[in-house]
């Protein structure tokens, strides 16, 4: 009888631990859903601002693309300039197109009216 009831102990004992180990899976279980649940919800929000930052920068692009068309109406391309140094600064281009306005179409600018000058094409 004895040997019947350290059985039915142990048993017992065992019982107890694996009520013990199924209820803490399922508070675990409890928190991985309410996690999983939390991150599915973070997910949505960042795909919902994915998707308004691809329109933002659209919209954006469109507006850079408009403004840099709009400054190149403000540019011009003079051509015949002889320029010896291949090292020729902007500073020396401005002063250059500055002069030739001046000089040749009889215009009276500044360098302040240019934001800046460049050579273009290969040297000859």
């Amino acid at each position: 009888m004895r040997k019947v009831e350290a059985k039915l102990a142990v048993q017992a004992t065992e019982n107890l631990e694996l009520k013990n180990t199924q209820s803490d899976r399922q508070v675990k279980m409890e928190k991985l859903t309410n996690d999983n649940e939390t991150l599915l919800t973070r997910n949505k929000e960042l795909q919902e601002q994915i998707i308004q930052n691809g329109e933002y920068l659209k919209r954006h692009d469109i507006e850079l693309n408009d403004i840099e068309q709009y400054t190149c109406r403000n540019s011009i391309r003079l051509y015949g300039v002889n320029n010896i140094d291949r090292n020729t600064t902007s500073q020396k281009s401005i002063d250059t197109v500055v002069n030739i306005i001046i000089n040749k179409l009889n215009l009276s600018i500044t360098a302040r009216y240019i934001d800046t000058a460049h050579r273009l094409g290969p040297f000859r």
